[in-house]
């Protein structure tokens, strides 16, 4: 049994990743750590954890942890990553990784001079809806691949929250557009930016909605997301032969229907629908990260994975042209 630790009581801990973990027959959860000592033992008594730290690096010391989770605000991930590994902990670590791509390049090394496994939370790898549209597009069930379509949207205006933050990494980009960049790649390859506009709250100074447009070796892709725009999600992909349409391709939990693809054929005369109901990829990474560290699974999300998604997002955030 794979014993996790959990730095800090966020809320995507405990409303999606902490029930996996408990779910899960090949791992426990074993301690919480949190900045105050009272909060981490409510926090330590509510999830059912059998210990409470009053600090990050204490967790780290414990002998009773062999990997953590991380869901710190963004700017903290690579620091206590870092410190993770030095402490000869295996780390799951909330997406984004980093702010910037290089950063990943020392979590890189750290990992290999650990010898432990680092993976970024991207839950969406490990859907079962993600494995019938690879299979579709290996069998080249759409032939030439012309339009891919995505968009991830949420609302939130609250202040002190760090998403709304630009020096702790939040914004639009990093917290919902990561998504439809590495459903593009899972499905069609590696891309290249064509443009992108991004528009600034002008209190926060994060970005509220950005529009981007990638090249997909010949396939052209539109993406935006935005974090004050009634919460929305889909993609689709359109070729030749075929197209496939998601109505919840990155999280099929956060919603009453659970996840439907449709798989359109013959000048659109047949549909084929698969129902995938809420399908736990929470639970599907949280086993298949601990299958990775003992040995019976390659990983499916790998570092150099994490650093080319990351390389689009700094791309974007480079060239895009702001208002």
């Amino acid at each position: 049994m794979l014993r996790f630790g959990v730095l800090s009581t966020a809320k995507i801990g405990h409303k999606f990743v902490l029930p996996a973990i408990h779910k899960s027959p090949l791992c426990t959860l074993m301690a919480v750590a949190s900045r105050d000592m009272g909060k981490a033992q409510q926090y330590a008594a509510q999830q059912g954890a059998r210990f409470a730290f009053d600090s990050y690096q204490a967790l780290l010391a414990s002998p009773e942890v062999d990997a953590v989770y991380i869901p710190l605000p963004t700017h903290m991930h690579v620091e206590w990553t870092l410190k993770a590994l030095a402490a000869g902990k295996h780390v799951l670590v909330e997406k984004p990784m980093a702010l910037k791509a290089e950063e990943i390049d020392a979590i890189m090394d750290a990992a290999e001079k650990a010898g432990k496994q680092v993976m970024e939370a991207f839950m969406i790898a490990f859907h079962p809806q993600w494995d019938w549209v690879k299979e579709l597009l290996a069998a080249n069930k759409l032939g030439r691949i012309y339009k891919a379509s995505g968009h991830f949207t949420y609302f939130n205006k609250k202040d002190g929250d760090f998403r709304n933050s630009p020096e702790m990494g939040g914004g639009g980009l990093r917290d919902v557009g990561v998504y439809p960049i590495i459903a593009g790649r899972m499905a069609l390859g590696e891309p290249r930016l064509i443009d992108a506009h991004m528009e600034l709250d002008p209190s926060y100074g994060i970005d509220r909605f950005v529009d981007f447009n990638l090249d997909f070796d010949g396939a052209r892709a539109n993406f935006y997301c935005g974090t004050q725009l009634e919460r929305c999600q889909g993609m689709s992909i359109h070729g030749e032969l075929g197209r496939i349409e998601m109505n919840a391709p990155f999280n099929p939990m956060d919603g009453p229907h659970g996840a439907k693809v449709d798989f359109y054929t013959d000048k659109a005369s047949h549909c084929e629908t698969r129902f995938f109901g809420n399908s736990d990829h929470y639970l599907n990474m949280i086993n298949h990260f601990c299958e990775v560290i003992s040995g019976e699974a390659a990983p499916r999300l790998t570092l150099a994975d994490s650093r080319a998604n990351q390389q689009v997002v700094d791309t974007i955030f480079a060239q895009a042209k702001r208002c």
